[in-house]
């Protein structure tokens, strides 16, 4: 294909002798499962800035997120309906946070309805562009349910037990049933696809568990 990358930046950085895409070093450095670390976090946020968080949240605080920033045609399908997440909230143990970076308050007051439960909203944060501050605040959380987005890679990659929630088996996993480069986070596959009901059932036993 064509080449679409450009290194011109380098001379002013000291130059290369070589270069590589990045997409294909697990080839190389990841070759077998067995190679993949397991250790379960490799953020470190903030520690002050997470305490001030669990001071703000308290304990037993679970984020949600359902739905990428973007939408339409494959991807919309991939996330769960707002009604199906009410009712799992309203079934979850914790105090729902929300963790979705672009929420609307149609979405935040429809999900309080549907749950009868209040949806915190962290504020004075923008998740998308201070990320230190956003890991920080996913490090404060007990646990956190996610749709396949950058949401659940951040949260596992610091660590916090992360429940994705997939419509079928997605290919990150590699058959696993967490993700190998971020194994915090804990595939939920349906037993069919789009079989959300299930999803939810299998995220409030693995939370029950991990509360009880």
């Amino acid at each position: 294909g064509a080449v679409t990358a450009g290194y011109g930046w380098l001379k002013q950085a000291g130059g290369a002798t070589a270069a590589v895409p990045m997409g294909s070093l697990a080839k190389h450095l990841r070759p077998k499962l067995e190679d993949f670390p397991r250790t379960h976090a490799f953020l470190t946020p903030d520690a002050d800035e997470t305490a001030r968080w669990k001071s703000v949240f308290g304990g037993n605080a679970i984020g949600i997120c359902w739905r990428s920033g973007k939408s339409g045609g494959h991807r919309s399908i991939q996330y769960a309906p707002l009604e199906a997440w009410g009712e799992f909230l309203r079934a979850m143990p914790g105090t729902p946070v929300c963790v979705q970076y672009d929420a609307t308050s149609d979405e935040i007051e429809k999900l309080g309805e549907l749950s009868g439960k209040t949806v915190v909203v962290p504020g004075g944060i923008d998740q998308k562009q201070e990320l230190d501050r956003a890991c920080a605040l996913m490090s404060a959380l007990d646990a956190v349910v996610s749709a396949p987005t950058a949401v659940s890679w951040l949260s596992a990659g610091a660590g916090v037990p992360t429940y994705k929630l997939q419509r079928d088996a997605g290919w990150t996993s590699f058959g696993c049933s967490h993700e190998p480069f971020a194994p915090a986070a804990h595939c939920i596959v349906p037993d069919a696809v789009d079989d959300w009901a299930g999803s939810f059932e299998k995220t409030l036993a693995a939370l029950r568990s991990q509360f009880d």
